[in-house]
């Protein structure tokens, strides 16, 4: 049975405005930390708290995917407050005083929901032309080789989010497909407990999901790296 969690997850202005479009429907993000790998079937076996797959020749391992299949996301934004309302960057509207960082949008002014029907390892650059047309990325003004479009969109999207050279180094990535999804009725009355599964320890940055790596939550780890 598929146990459905609610989790946060940022995304810049230009892909919110994607997803607002139904342009993105995809979103890949980098595995850390790496898999590690093993060149035979050395009959080694594998603890079912990891996540393995055979590629390239190799059986590689890694923890588990921090979203699953059945996940709804909620989408966090640069956003801002004006008199009762929430506005959001990515809409064009103005800010109430200033932007203020997605990291510390409350629940309360989340608008998209994104159910998760697909999660796949794979290297950055298997990316396909139709799932690089998925992700949404914007335009370039360069030439690209017949049916290489949007693959070569995505590739220069990739390298202006994680650095000069990253799409080269070609990392193993989770690849998340999803589906629009609606906000629950409810959603800003829910305890902290009933969207978290009610863990005690909370993020030493948000302070309100609990801590995945070195006491930061996924959603805060993601803004730090300004994942796309």
């Amino acid at each position: 049975m598929i146990t459905m969690k609610y989790k946060p997850i940022l995304f810049s202005p230009p892909m919110v405005r994607a997803l607002l479009d139904g342009r993105k429907t995809q979103t890949r993000r980098i595995i850390k930390p790496a898999p590690g790998c093993m060149d035979n079937d050395s009959g080694i076996v594998i603890a079912p708290s990891l996540n393995a797959w055979k590629a390239e020749g190799r059986w590689w391992v890694c923890k588990p995917p921090p979203i699953r299949v059945g996940d709804v996301l909620w989408v966090r934004e640069t956003w801002s407050r004006l008199g009762d309302m929430y506005v959001y960057k990515s809409s064009g509207q103005f800010p109430g005083d200033r932007w203020r960082s997605p990291i510390h949008m409350p629940r309360a002014a989340a608008r998209i929901f994104l159910e998760v029907v697909d999660v796949r390892a794979q290297r950055v650059q298997e990316i396909g032309e139709e799932d690089a047309k998925a992700e949404g990325a914007p335009a370039q003004p360069i030439d690209s080789a017949p049916g290489e479009k949007y693959r070569n969109d995505f590739a220069y999207l990739w390298d202006s989010i994680h650095g000069p050279g990253a799409w080269a180094l070609n990392s193993w990535v989770w690849a998340y497909a999803f589906k629009p999804a609606t906000k629950p009725e409810d959603w800003a009355l829910r305890p902290v407990g009933d969207l978290d599964g009610g863990a005690k320890e909370k993020c030493s940055e948000c302070g309100v999901y609990p801590p995945d790596h070195k006491g930061v939550c996924e959603g805060c780890l993601a803004y730090r790296e300004h994942q796309a």
